[in-house]
């Protein structure tokens, strides 16, 4: 049960952001340059989707009957999703500048208050 209860706030958490996200493409008609997403679950944490994905690794070893795994999902679902945010707030802050940083400091990258 408990692995189906962190699968809903995965949904719930990946889905409210794919919502906010519809605006962070740009129309066929405008191609104006990109902004990026402050409302939603966006003003409170940068990267909601790979929230929503971390959550989904760690309901894994509860819906499968192996708690044990629970580490070893933690150590490599934090160490891809860290490389990939890494990545991300470069090409971001190469992009806007002081605008993202006013942005990085904020909100949180993942979990709020914590990470």
């Amino acid at each position: 049960m408990l692995g189906l209860h962190i699968e809903l706030a995965r949904l719930w958490v990946t889905v409210e952001a794919q919502i906010h996200g519809w605006d962070f493409y740009p129309s066929q008609e405008s191609i104006t340059r990109r902004t990026f997403i402050r409302n939603g679950l966006y003003r409170y944490i940068r990267y909601p989707i790979y929230a929503g994905e971390l959550l989904v690794i760690l309901a894994w070893p509860f819906e499968y009957g192996a708690p044990i795994t629970l580490l070893l999902a933690i150590a490599i679902s934090f160490a891809v999703i860290n490389s990939r945010i890494r990545r991300e707030e470069a090409d971001m802050m190469a992009e806007y500048g002081d605008t993202y940083a006013a942005y990085v400091q904020i909100t949180d990258r993942m979990i709020p208050n914590l990470w």
